[in-house]
């Protein structure tokens, strides 16, 4: 709601799967992406997405920034296009 407040055009999904479906090069200049997912986590979706999109950025939201760092650590790293994010969230963020 506060991306489409600012103008932003906005699509949502509660499934990873579904999202991955939907998704199409050059359409997304950024993907904000729950690291718990059911299905696949966040980075595991943001991997699959940049198969098909290598400039798209993501913005990685979790509650425990540490279990993504413990779980992927080089490989996160190397993403230049991804930035992490604790939650809780504000809009300013």
């Amino acid at each position: 709601m506060v991306l489409q407040g600012g103008e932003y055009f906005v699509d949502a999904f509660s499934d990873p799967i579904a999202a991955l479906s939907k998704f199409k090069s050059n359409t997304y200049d950024l993907v904000i992406l729950d690291y718990r997912m059911p299905k696949l986590d966040g980075f595991e979706l943001y991997k699959l997405i940049r198969k098909t999109a290598q400039d798209t950025k993501a913005l990685i939201i979790t509650a425990t920034q540490e279990l993504i760092i413990d779980k992927n650590g080089e490989e996160l790293w190397k993403q230049s296009n991804v930035r992490i994010i604790t939650k809780p969230v504000s809009n300013e963020d």
